[in-house]
């Protein structure tokens, strides 16, 4: 995991440290992170429902799910339930890779509208 350089009087010196490790003569890059599962659904609901989160990532140091509604999740994956839905609600993945980029996907869930028309039983209008 380290790159060393011996110099003319033959002694060795440290050049760089590979996280990744190295071969041939160079550091070995480290790989982008990856997403490879994000779904968020269904993307409507009646109010007071629920939503299932999916994700799976690669090449990450860690990642966490958010959603508007106060809902939070970590983990590499994950195969969540969201708690009750009652407005519009916004979920994040935001993960840090190992080469310390990050990476960002969202998913929107909304709710069903409900008419009514005014007078009608159970219309509040």
């Amino acid at each position: 995991t380290t790159l060393w350089h011996r110099d003319a009087e033959c002694a060795t010196n440290a050049v760089q440290t590979c996280s990744s490790g190295c071969t041939a003569g160079a550091c070995i890059g480290t790989a982008a992170p990856g997403v490879i599962l994000w779904q968020v659904r269904p993307p409507l609901v009646k109010s007071g429902d629920t939503a299932n989160v999916n994700w799976q990532v690669t090449s990450v140091r860690s990642c966490e799910v958010t959603g508007n509604n106060g809902d939070a999740w970590s983990g590499l994956s994950g195969a969540q339930i969201s708690s009750p839905i009652t407005a519009q609600t916004v979920f994040t993945l935001t993960c840090i890779g190992l080469d310390n980029s990050t990476v960002t996907r969202t998913g929107t869930v909304n709710i069903i509208p409900v008419f009514c028309e005014s007078g009608a039983p159970g219309c509040t209008n």
